[in-house]
């Protein structure tokens, strides 16, 4: 039995309508909070109003626009709400996020009190300026931001659930290479060099370039590579990864005789330059020795005190490094194809690109899809298939079953005497 609902009160006539009641709340007063975590202020009301109409936050009037006392305000909230995360990169990345939107707010000298409206705007904004799964990024920042100001008692709601991010459809905006190219990259890198720097830089280029085309690895992941991740089990060596969003490193890959032959070779003459007193497995290791570091030779890493492999006097090298040295090689006249006869044709090729290649490759060879999605970890296995899918689209697509249509017809009578 349903149970009856008392009826509904009259809206007094000194009270507005609330038009659509999905988008209508009663406004609360905020929680009592330190007042340097919270510059903005909200005026109180009880009245029934549609949330586009309500100035969720307004700029402190004694913390003017440009202002080190604005400046305070932002950097101290920002890095409140940072401090709940750990990964570096997500902080440097959400940092700039918001950092980002609170520049374009502030843009005109003269904050406007923060609305739905207002967002949609610096949507608008992100969607003329940047790329756009860079504008669901920085929206989805955004976001999280504000859910943690509602905890917090900051905010009466998150104003950005009104805001939906934009429907990127599924698929990659990278190319692949193909086996030719990626013989053709190798071949083009050296294996030598005149100095002693040169000759590590050649040898750890090398080994790293052919362990990302081997198992598709992330840029970060070749970054946070150690040597205390190598292992060896049933006969093959494998290699843990450190993948993104994880605390450590866990699911391996699977690294070839033909993998390992070259990352021995830069490991060998890596150690003899830094610790030339040992020899082979006598050498001392670091628990977190990274598994390619930076070719500076021994003394010259003492600026740092807070490296955790400074008893080897290396550090690992970053994500641009890494990123930067694969672009240089992937621009090399000559590694990748550019037909004569497709000139307009612009392909998407990236350091990430070799990710794709991986995948692209095994499954061209016969190896089963779960398997393509453990060598590269990947959650969903839709995500997997989304080379399959590519590869089945653009080679049987039905698009190939029609026929010329601009070919002579068969038959064509053409009065030349009407004009």
């Amino acid at each position: 039995m349903h149970t009856r609902q008392p009826p509904a009160q009259p809206i007094p006539n000194d009270q507005e309508e609330p038009g659509d009641a999905a988008r209508s709340l009663t406004v609360q007063p905020f929680l009592p909070v330190k007042q340097a975590a919270k510059p903005w202020a909200l005026e109180r009301t009880t009245r029934r109003v549609k949330k586009d109409e309500v100035p969720v936050l307004r700029w402190p009037n004694d913390a003017p626009i440009s202002s080190p006392a604005a400046d305070h305000h932002i950097r101290t909230i920002v890095e409140s709400f940072l401090a709940g995360y750990r990964t570096p990169t997500t902080i440097v990345s959400y940092r700039k996020a918001l950092r980002g939107f609170f520049e374009w707010w502030g843009s005109d000298g003269q904050a406007a009190p923060l609305t739905i409206p207002l967002l949609r705007i610096y949507q608008t904004y992100l969607r003329d300026t940047v790329e756009p799964r860079t504008v669901n990024f920085y929206l989805a920042t955004l976001r999280s931001f504000c859910g943690w100001m509602v905890e917090q008692g900051e905010l009466p709601w998150n104003p950005m659930d009104e805001i939906r991010s934009l429907r990127i459809p599924k698929g990659f905006v990278r190319d692949s290479l193909s086996e030719e190219e990626i013989r053709r990259l190798l071949h083009t890198m050296p294996r030598d060099g005149e100095t002693r720097k040169q000759q590590e830089l050649a040898l750890r280029d090398y080994a790293l370039a052919v362990l990302w085309c081997a198992v598709g690895l992330r840029s970060i992941e070749l970054a946070r590579a150690q040597r205390r991740h190598l292992d060896f089990d049933q006969g093959h060596h494998l290699l843990k990864i450190h993948g993104k969003g994880e605390d450590m490193a866990g699911k391996p890959v699977v690294l070839e005789p033909w993998v390992m032959t070259p990352l021995l070779a830069y490991l060998e003459f890596h150690d003899a330059w830094h610790q030339p007193d040992a020899k082979g497995h006598d050498r001392p290791t670091h628990d977190h020795h990274p598994l390619f570091c930076w070719a500076r030779g021994p003394g010259f890493y003492r600026s740092r005190t807070d490296n955790r492999a400074v008893t080897r006097g290396c550090r690992p090298i970053g994500v641009r490094v890494i990123q930067n040295m694969m672009r240089t090689y992937l621009s090399t006249p000559g590694v990748l194809e550019k037909p004569a006869d497709k000139p307009l044709v612009q392909r998407r090729i990236t350091p990430h690109s070799l990710r794709h290649s991986a995948a692209t490759i095994a499954l061209e060879h016969g190896a089963p899809l779960h398997q393509v999605q453990d060598m590269l970890r990947h959650a969903d296995i839709q995500t997997t298939m989304l080379y399959t899918h590519n590869k089945e689209r653009i080679t049987n697509a039905a698009e190939h079953r029609i026929p010329d249509f601009t070919a002579a017809p068969e038959s064509l009578t053409i009065d030349k005497t009407t004009t």
